[in-house]
Order: C-alpha cells, then sequence, then structure tokens
C-alpha cells in the first residue's frame, strides 16, 4: 500500500479503531494530493520478510523511543480499559507486548531521527502527552 501511495496512486487505507479495538478497512482516502503522509506502526523498520521493503519506501524514518517501565504501564491501563482483567493484562504484556517491545527496539538503527519521549508533562487518557 505504501509503494503504491509513493507512486501517486488513489488508495483506500485502513485506520485502527481504539474504541471498536478493530482495523476499519478503506476508512482513509489517499490521493496524489497528499504530499506528506505520516503513517505509524510496530513493523516498519523491521529488517524481516516483507517489511524491508516498506522500511527502504518510507522518506523519513523516525522512530519515538519509549521507556520499557512507562509502556508496560500505558499497555495494563490500556488493556483494562478495554475489558480485561489486571492478571490477564498483565499475562499479555508479559507474554506478548513486552517481546513485541524488544524486537521493535532492536529497529530503532535503521531510523534517520531517534526521539526520547519526555515523562515530566501528565498523560491523557490515550497516553499521550
Amino acid at each position: 500500500m505504501l509503494n503504491r501511495i509513493k507512486l501517486g496512486e488513489n488508495v483506500k487505507a485502513p485506520i485502527y479503531s481504539r474504541e471498536a479495538h478493530d482495523v476499519i478497512d478503506n476508512a482513509l482516502l489517499i490521493g496524489p494530493y497528499h504530499k506528506i503522509i505520516i503513517t505509524e506502526g510496530n513493523y516498519l523498520f523491521l529488517d524481516r520478510g516483507e517489511w524491508c521493503e516498506i522500511r527502504n519506501i518510507i522518506d523519513l524514518k523516525i522512530y519515538i523511543e519509549a521507556e520499557k517501565g512507562v509502556c508496560e504501564k500505558r499497555l495494563l491501563e490500556r488493556h483494562m480499559r478495554g475489558g480485561t482483567t489486571e492478571a490477564e493484562a498483565l499475562e499479555k504484556i508479559k507474554m506478548v507486548d513486552m517481546k513485541n517491545f524488544d524486537l521493535i527496539d532492536q529497529t530503532k538503527k535503521y531510523a534517520d531521527k531517534v526521539i526520547t519521549e519526555c515523562y515530566d508533562e501528565p498523560l491523557n487518557h490515550n497516553g499521550s502527552v
């Protein structure tokens, strides 16, 4: 999809809904008149399989570095807001999310710019400053 966007094609892109906790297909129309496209995702810089190709399509790669403990806290809050118990959330964080964190942390070497997140400001309900 990113390659088609770069080629100037009209593309209907999915978005992720935190409210529905699911992907909404074809929710965003991107056309050749869009000159700046910002995308985000854990695997965009990954050096495995088809992900390698994506990394080379992106003109400016920015990695936002967050402390592991801060991520764990945010994930716990997010999972519990989604209806899981604390025990279930902690298990998922341990077995899935933190393994993912470690994998993705290794990809920052491919970034053009690494931004270290600031923790001095209070967080709003969705985990951003």
